[in-house]
């Protein structure tokens, strides 16, 4: 994936144009669907919406890909604490 488009992603989310980003990582998913970085994107987009499921699933998706990826832990424990599982982060 090219930086310039995680970026932009990045950038999107950050500005909260929600959609716009949800549309530029699906489009690069559809070519590279077990990308940890755009799934990460993802699962952050989830949080920023509240649907706190969908983003410990897609971070789990990461996790399972990849158990050595500290970021997907991280976010995961994230979401985990913003639904008061403290137990489970």
């Amino acid at each position: 994936m090219e930086e310039n488009l995680r970026e932009k992603i990045a950038s999107l989310r950050e500005q909260y144009r929600l959609k716009e980003a949800e549309r530029e990582i699906k489009k690069a998913l559809e070519q590279e669907a077990d990308n940890s970085v755009l799934l990460i994107e993802y699962g952050k987009l989830y949080v920023l919406q509240g649907w706190y499921n969908n983003a410990i699933e897609t971070f789990n998706r990461v996790i399972g890909n990849d158990p050595s990826n500290e970021d997907a832990f991280k976010e995961k424990i994230s979401a985990l604490r913003s639904q008061y599982y403290f137990d489970d982060a």
